[in-house]
C-alpha cells in the first residue's frame, strides 16, 4: 500500500477524467510544501480535503465535541478551490521542481511526471469550470 494525492472534482462526473497517479507527489510531500512556502506561496496543505464527509469515522475519533465536529463539516463543505488557481499552483510547483538542487534528478523525473497528469487533469476543471480540492489516498 501506498500514499497518493488526488485531486476531488466538485462535479464528481468528471473524477474519471481528473485522476492522476499522485504517489510521488504524496512522498514527497513535505519537500514539495516547503518548496512553495519558501517562495511565498501556499503550503500544499491548504489544499487538501481535512475529513471527508464519505467517511465520518476520522471525525469521530477525534477527541472534540460534536459542535465542534460540526463546525468542522461545515467548513469541509466551503473548501473547494477555482481550477484556474490550481492550474498556476502547478505551474508554479512545476518550475520549482525543475529548480530545486536538493532533489535528486531521478525523483525530480518522477515528481514532474506526476505534476504533468495534474496540469492535464486542470485543464479538463479549467474547461468544465469544475471546482476542486486534494484527498490523500492509501
Amino acid at each position: 500500500m501506498s500514499l497518493a494525492l488526488y485531486i476531488v472534482a466538485e462535479d464528481q462526473a468528471l473524477q474519471e477524467e481528473v485522476f492522476v497517479n499522485g504517489k510521488t507527489v504524496a512522498h514527497h510531500w513535505d519537500h514539495l510544501g516547503v518548496l512553495m512556502v519558501d517562495a511565498g506561496n501556499k503550503h500544499l496543505d491548504e489544499y487538501v480535503e481535512i475529513a471527508p464527509p464519505e467517511d465520518d469515522s476520522f471525525l469521530s475519533s477525534l477527541p472534540i465535541s460534536e459542535a465542534e465536529r460540526q463546525k468542522i463539516r461545515e467548513f469541509e463543505d466551503t473548501r473547494w478551490f477555482d481550477p484556474i488557481q490550481g492550474q498556476a499552483y502547478v505551474r508554479e510547483l512545476i518550475r520549482l521542481v525543475k529548480q530545486d538542487s536538493m532533489t535528486t534528478p531521478l525523483a525530480k523525473q518522477s515528481i514532474l511526471q506526476d505534476l504533468h497528469e495534474y496540469l492535464t487533469a486542470f485543464e479538463v476543471l479549467v474547461r468544465s469550470g469544475c471546482r476542486w480540492r486534494f484527498k490523500f489516498d492509501l
